[in-house]
């Protein structure tokens, strides 16, 4: 594709050359339609990668549903509650997909489910709770952040939690619309705002 767009564009440039040399209006317009055209294709180019991150976006992260804070147990502060709405919606679908995969299942191992389901719940209560700042899109959105598969928070690259797991850097705005919340641990807000 890059290939075919400097091919137009230096089209476009000797169409332009010759015809300011020879007093050809014919190239001129030539070499508008070619510009054109290439301003086309990367439009069309940019409207594509743009459609397939939203996309990617969309399938990566499940939406997130609302929590009964009097049925949770973890709900007494707001980040435990917001920690929370962002965990048991993938732990329900998790042990949906389980019983719908096999209808068959005994009651041995429909316990054997659900002490997996709690055990992962356990595995995410050691989450850190969310920072209470702002982050700092607007001047510091490419700036790296570390997030953690299948956790709600973004962090530092020094964070003693993340430390312990397997961490992947994206941008500080993709991780905002992608609807992680800053550790508290860390506070990697804090810190990009520090220098």
């Amino acid at each position: 594709m890059q290939v075919v767009i400097l091919l137009l564009l230096v089209l476009a440039l000797a169409l332009l050359i010759l015809g300011l040399v020879g007093n050809a209006p014919a190239l001129v317009a030539a070499s508008v339609v070619a510009s054109l055209l290439t301003v086309y294709i990367v439009a069309r180019a940019r409207r594509r990668r743009v459609a397939a991150a939203e996309a990617r976006s969309t399938e990566a992260i499940p939406a997130a549903e609302p929590v009964d804070a009097a049925a949770s147990p973890t709900a007494a502060s707001p980040t435990a509650a917001a920690s929370t709405a962002a965990i048991e919606p993938v732990a329900d679908e998790r042990a949906a997909d389980k019983r719908s995969a096999d209808d068959s299942v005994s009651d041995d191992s429909a316990a054997d489910d659900s002490a997996a389901d709690d055990s992962a719940a356990d595995e995410l209560a050691d989450e850190p709770a969310a920072a209470t700042t702002i982050p700092p899109v607007a001047d510091h959105g490419s700036e790296p952040v570390w997030v953690i598969d299948g956790r709600p928070r973004y962090h530092r690259w020094a964070c003693e939690f993340a430390a312990e797991h397997d961490v992947e850097s994206i941008p500080l705005s993709q991780a905002v619309a992608d609807g992680f919340t800053a550790c508290s641990l860390c506070d990697p807000d804090t810190a990009l705002t520090m220098g």
